[in-house]
């Protein structure tokens, strides 16, 4: 069921690509991009999920938000520096710019609940078609079951034993006209690990550091494409 969501999921994105390309293939040199700063859309609810810090009640909360937006400037400055590794021209004035690039946070250490919610939703759907092709509505309902069975085990293993960070990449022009949007996701990077010291390489901080330099590593090698 998770495939079939993936399916429509990945048409999209080729048919916005597309637009992406064409417009490149446009421009007589390479396009210059003005760098939005990037935004956290998710909101997290376990401190621990980020971070190995330790805080109760009001506290935590302020720490939660603070720690964040660390990561987000964190990513911000590994993403300009793999661009600009990349040869990827960048402006500091949107108005000199051909293309906008905007990054948005939208898992880190926690999976957002549309992702839960998706998978619900393939799956209620599919096993209705299947209870009504076979005319066995507890036939259709078992797949149903499993799906949410399979979701809840999916999510407790990206919690537990994998550091998953997505970023939605979105280049648009500076009239906002969209050209493109994908998402990059990452579940750990033993390689940025092993440069930490001993004591460092398990805190919560620097395992989601580590996936989110991933993440900007990937956006940089597809646009340099």
């Amino acid at each position: 069921m998770r495939f079939l969501s993936s399916i429509l999921i990945i048409s999209l994105l080729v048919h916005c690509s597309q637009k992406y390309n064409t417009y490149v293939a446009s421009k007589p040199s390479k396009p210059k991009f003005y760098l939005e700063k990037t935004k956290v859309g998710i909101d997290i609810y376990f401190l621990r999920s980020i971070s190995s810090q330790i805080a109760e009640g009001e506290a935590k909360t302020k720490l939660i938000q603070k720690i964040m937006d660390n990561h987000a400037n964190w990513f911000d400055v590994r993403l300009r520096r793999y661009l600009l590794a990349n040869g990827v021209h960048l402006v500091n004035e949107r108005e000199k710019a051909d293309l906008v690039l905007e990054t948005t946070i939208l898992d880190m250490g926690e999976v957002r609940p549309k992702i839960f919610i998706q998978g619900l939703s393939v799956g209620l759907v599919f096993g209705f078609i299947i209870g009504e092709a076979t005319g066995e509505p507890e036939v259709g309902l078992a797949v149903f079951i499993w799906e949410v069975i399979e979701e809840i085990i999916i999510i407790y293993l990206l919690k537990s034993f994998f550091m998953i960070t997505t970023i939605e990449m979105k280049v648009s022009t500076p009239s906002n006209e969209v050209l493109m949007e994908k998402e990059f996701t990452s579940y750990s990077n033993e390689e940025f690990e092993e440069t930490l010291p001993d004591f460092a390489k398990k805190l919560r901080e620097n395992r989601v550091r580590g996936s989110l330099e991933s993440n900007a590593r990937d956006i940089a090698d597809y646009l340099k494409k």
